[in-house]
């Protein structure tokens, strides 16, 4: 059953559809906060964990004044890290407006004998 977000826990799903929960251990720390068994059942997934957290406890986070407070520190990290003008990447790399990805798998790269 798909889970409805009550509207103070709304912004968990910007901070699990972002990968810097992966390095970001405040973030990390507030998934396995909010149900620390579904954060290991699902390997650290907070996408997934989403998906599949039982709407009671979201419904019993809605009043957990520690919890909302740490969900808007973290909301509000993540904010001011992706308004940032002074990124890493921009230090390192300032001029390039576009950079060029690539993406190579050993796996689709095999040649078979013809």
């Amino acid at each position: 059953m798909p889970y409805s977000l009550p509207a103070p826990l709304r912004s968990l799903r910007g901070l699990a559809c972002n990968l810097r929960w992966a390095w970001n251990h405040d973030t990390i720390e507030l998934f396995r906060r909010l149900d620390s068994v579904l954060w290991e059942t699902t390997g650290h997934n907070p996408v997934l964990m989403l998906g599949m957290v039982d709407q009671a406890k979201l419904e019993a986070a809605v009043d957990d004044e520690g919890l909302l407070a740490h969900l808007e520190r973290v909301a509000r990290d993540l904010d001011a890290y992706m308004a940032a003008e002074s990124t890493w990447f921009q230090r390192a790399h300032g001029g390039v407006q576009a950079p060029l990805v690539a993406y190579f798998s050993a796996e689709f790269g095999q040649r078979t004998a013809s």
